[in-house]
């Protein structure tokens, strides 16, 4: 016999078989599951859903106060320049009306961070529904759905009540902007009114306003990607 033919046949059928899997190679290669999501959540602790759902609560929480102190200031100076222009100066009304509506604005945001955060934390109950449910525990799962709804009626119902006027106080700033901007423009004007500085204030209080809308636009992104969660979970226990 041949042994180089022999190595080489033995090449042969080991690189084959390197290239071509075998039947029961086939048959015990692991399978991806199709709800690997749910697994997930099968396999997380309880202690664990809870603090990454306070995770979230406090990062929205954080942002919406930064937001909040931020604004109050801001608020607070747009009031007292006012005061300070003369009654001829077009921009003293627009000072004051923006330190009014920044002062609303701020509590209004204040509030609804506090009524998102809590639908974040309590979107934890849904979560542990749903592990508790593939667990086959469905009396803790029914306890943890029931209170999951309690919170989600109590909290999105604030959070509706909220948002309606911090969109109408948010149309009327816009417009009200608008209307600064044209005063900022006349006061600009070599026969307007003298008011001081108060054009240059105005442009260095516009990029303030520009920079708290990105923030509150941030802000608004994560709280609604934690509500579009919050409701999926919540007509995934409607439709149970």
């Amino acid at each position: 016999a041949d042994p180089g033919g022999s190595s080489h046949f033995q090449s042969s059928h080991s690189s084959c078989a390197e290239t071509v899997p075998l039947p029961w190679q086939t048959m015990m290669a692991p399978a991806v599951a199709p709800d690997a999501g749910k697994s997930a959540l099968t396999r997380a602790g309880t202690q664990q859903i809870r603090e990454e759902t306070q995770a979230g609560g406090m990062m929205v929480l954080g942002l919406g106060l930064c937001l909040v102190i931020l604004m109050a200031p801001v608020a607070a100076v747009y009031i007292w320049y006012s005061t300070t222009l003369p009654e001829d100066c077009g921009l003293k009304k627009y000072f004051l009306v923006c330190g009014i509506t920044s002062a609303i604005m701020a509590v209004l945001i204040a509030l609804n961070t506090f009524l998102i955060k809590g639908m974040a934390v309590s979107s934890s109950h849904g979560m542990l529904a749903e592990k508790y449910e593939e667990q086959h525990r469905d009396a803790e799962a029914a306890r943890e759905r029931e209170e999951f709804q309690k919170d989600m009626m109590m909290y999105g119902s604030g959070v509706m009540c909220v948002t309606c006027p911090i969109m109408l106080l948010s149309m009327f700033s816009l417009g009200w902007r608008i209307y600064g901007l044209v005063k900022a423009i006349q006061a600009s004007q070599a026969d307007a009114p003298d008011c001081g500085s108060a054009v240059q204030v105005f442009w260095g209080l516009l990029i303030v306003d520009l920079i708290m809308q990105c923030c509150n636009s941030i802000k608004s992104a994560k709280s609604q990607g934690m509500q579009s969660q919050s409701n999926a979970q919540d007509s995934g226990s409607g439709s149970e």
